[in-house]
């Protein structure tokens, strides 16, 4: 089976190295979205540290984190399930859900996703450089936008289930008012979520084009 741009330029990404690649993604979010880096407090990056001695540096310095080092690797470490998963929607969708679903806990809005999909692009051409061919840049495009279309789906249902289970203890005419509320922002994220799960097909197609084209 011929592997797509995605696939063959993913290979390529991993040989640099999980923890080099998540330096260089955390650095172009915060040129990216300065603002973001409020989201990541000492005490966030804390829970992330790898207390060997070889991380004896301290957490003053944002931009040399090796908390963020560890923290960012895992976005590259689901990148790379959700390519080897291009073939196959059915894990990857409920991954992608799940992985956006988690991020409410982060305080993570929409915005934020598009800050990381311009911080992966220049990511990819800094790790890729003559080989980031416009071919390559626009399939990653493709396939960035699809990922995070799925996980801000389930960050969005996240937030509205959030919102439901706060209506406990209201007052009946505020109870109701956003019962009906929550239950119409879960019934349009539910017919979002539909609608990307029904694309998938041609998507994938377009993400994987590489196939069949002698890529």
């Amino acid at each position: 089976q011929m592997k797509s741009a995605v696939e063959r330029s993913w290979d390529q990404v991993q040989m640099l190295g999980t923890y080099a690649v998540a330096e260089s993604l955390y650095r172009n979010t915060f040129s990216v979205m300065p603002e973001a880096i409020h989201l990541f407090s000492v005490e966030v990056r804390m829970k992330y540290r790898e207390w060997s001695a070889d991380e004896a540096r301290d957490e003053s310095d944002v931009f040399d984190s090796p908390a963020l080092r560890k923290l960012f690797s895992k976005f590259i470490d689901a990148v790379g399930c959700a390519v080897a998963g291009l073939h196959d929607n059915t894990k990857l969708v409920p991954m992608l859900t799940q992985l956006g679903r988690r991020h409410m806990n982060y305080g993570v809005q929409a915005p934020h996703f598009e800050a990381l999909g311009k911080a992966f692009h220049l990511t990819l051409a800094e790790m890729l450089g003559s080989d980031f061919t416009q071919e390559v840049e626009a399939s990653w495009a493709l396939a960035y936008n699809f990922m995070s279309s799925i996980m801000l789906e389930g960050l969005r249902g996240a937030m509205a289930s959030r919102d439901g289970s706060l209506i406990i203890g209201h007052p009946p005419e505020l109870k109701k008012s956003t019962q009906s509320t929550a239950s119409t922002r879960q019934v349009s994220e539910a017919s979002n979520f539909d609608e990307i799960e029904t694309q998938y097909s041609e998507l994938s197609s377009q993400v994987l084009v590489g196939e069949g084209q002698g890529l």
